[in-house]
């Protein structure tokens, strides 16, 4: 190891301490944050600042600067707040996908889409057509969003970000809204020019195809490697209430997730997993439905709503009340744990989670204010952390690669369908793809006795965590 290896390995150490440790001289933490899960307040003003979005080092959203609405950034690895615009209009309806940013400019013209690049820096204007672009949403190196020619209900454009590419996806009467993109697959809902019709409408990336589904009603719905889980009215059926319905895009078949009286309606959809609040007769819980098994857990069952929820890498997270306020929960699938992050005299709504981050709005009593907290490590019970336990090279793994993703989005790629390697074999709810990524992307080559025989549960020794830290940088160069 050579000094520029040992240098490049020392700035990564750093990185990976930041993200896991924190301390309280940099932002005041909330009361009662769980031990787990340290909780940091990142801004402190008096405007209201509202719906944060995470993904990878960053957070964004949007708060008033005076007289108008600016988009807003902040590093949670160099802790650097920063503005993203500043000018006369409101900026508004920000979308974040590994280090890029996409938002709604009110300009006198019209509304139009701008891109910013949180890494290299620099923005860039999307559109400038003279008429209305709103709803923007970024995924896989893809923006889409709904113009409204003159003349028109609402279209759906789709944006290549890296060439800035343009195509219009649609050309009709119908009412185009709510676009969505995940896995190269375009999701819209769509009504006739009567406001009748409701139906999904889906485009393939790759092949080209555009096809269409009927609904009852217009749908709420979200997207996830071309699963569609959404809620709709079963009014057509005889019914009075919303019930959460599951497609898979170019099947026929559709599975009701729920078929009752109650409602339900606010839902998320993450590799394979749907997460819904729904009412259970008294009030509203949290309902987790995994596709592949068909099995329904309730995280929560309390006389208390627990609203918003959101799913991503094994977790579930919402806010529910305490009898007195809304705070944050997170529950782990892996050891069906519920965590109370916050424990606070205030109102924490509105999480999103990524990565193992949470980000929400807290209200310190006058306005809105952002808040998150990191979960790069579990505890090993409800109540405790075992910071001084022993760990094993799985979990070992299982952190590096979690703040890999965390601070170097896109740099450790999945393995290929079918590809076939020594980790194929381990099996483990909470480390096996972890293991498995490690392998693919040569994390795991100096290890001197590594093959099929390699036990990940056995204890990880200083030398092999170091081995595994030194791979990770030259990934980066």
């Amino acid at each position: 190891m050579n000094v520029s290896d040992l240098r490049r390995t020392s700035s990564l150490l750093s990185l990976f301490l930041m993200s896991v440790l924190t301390t309280s001289l940099l932002f005041p933490a909330a009361v009662g944050a769980a031990p787990s899960w340290p909780v940091w307040q990142i801004t402190d003003n008096t405007v209201d600042d509202i719906r944060p979005l995470t993904d990878g080092r960053f957070i964004v959203w949007s708060a008033p600067d005076g007289s108008d609405t600016e988009i807003w950034a902040f590093n949670c690895v160099t802790r650097a707040l920063s503005a993203l615009t500043h000018n006369t209009h409101d900026d508004d309806s920000p979308t974040i996908w590994r280090g890029e940013v996409a938002w709604v400019a009110h300009e006198p013209g019209g509304e139009e889409i701008f891109i910013h690049d949180l890494v290299a820096g620099g923005g860039t204007r999307v559109t400038d057509n003279g008429f209305d672009d709103r709803m923007p949403c970024l995924r896989d190196g893809y923006l889409t969003w709904i113009g409204f020619p003159p003349g028109l209900n609402g279209e759906t454009y789709l944006c290549e970000t890296k060439t800035m590419t343009t195509q219009r996806l649609t050309n009709d009467d119908r009412l185009d809204s709510a676009p969505r993109i995940d896995d190269r697959l375009v999701v819209w809902r769509s009504l006739n020019h009567t406001g009748r019709a409701p139906r999904f409408d889906t485009y393939n990336i790759d092949s080209g195809i555009h096809s269409h589904y009927y609904a009852h009603s217009m749908p709420v719905f979200n997207l996830d490697r071309g699963w569609v889980a959404w809620a709709m009215t079963d009014r057509a059926s005889g019914g009075f209430d919303y019930d959460v319905h599951l497609h898979r895009v170019g099947s026929a078949t559709t599975t009701d997730l729920t078929s009752d009286s109650y409602e339900q309606g606010i839902l998320t959809i993450d590799r394979g997993y749907v997460v819904l609040a729904g009412d259970d007769g008294t009030d509203y819980e949290i309902f987790l439905y995994e596709i592949p098994t068909g099995v329904l857990r309730q995280p929560t069952n309390n006389t208390r709503d627990d609203l918003d929820p959101v799913v991503e890498s094994g977790r579930v997270a919402w806010y529910g009340s305490d009898g007195t306020d809304f705070e944050i929960f997170v529950y782990d699938m892996a050891t069906t744990y519920t965590t109370k992050i916050t424990s606070n005299s205030a109102n924490d709504i509105n999480p999103h989670l990524h990565r193992g981050r949470v980000t929400w709005q807290v209200h310190d009593g006058s306005d809105w204010e952002i808040a998150f907290a990191n979960g790069i490590t579990r505890g090993i019970t409800a109540t405790a952390f075992g910071p001084y336990l022993e760990v094993t090279r799985a979990q070992a793994v299982t952190m590096v690669v979690r703040a890999a993703n965390r601070l170097f989005p896109g740099t450790l790629r999945l393995p290929p369908y079918g590809w076939e390697g020594y980790m194929n074999g381990f099996k483990d709810h909470d480390h096996s793809q972890n293991m498995q990524v490690a392998e693919f992307n040569e994390l795991l080559d100096d290890l001197g006795d590594f093959d099929s025989r390699w036990n990940p549960r056995q204890d990880a020794t200083r030398g092999e965590v170091a081995a595994i830290l030194y791979r990770l940088p030259l990934l980066l160069d």
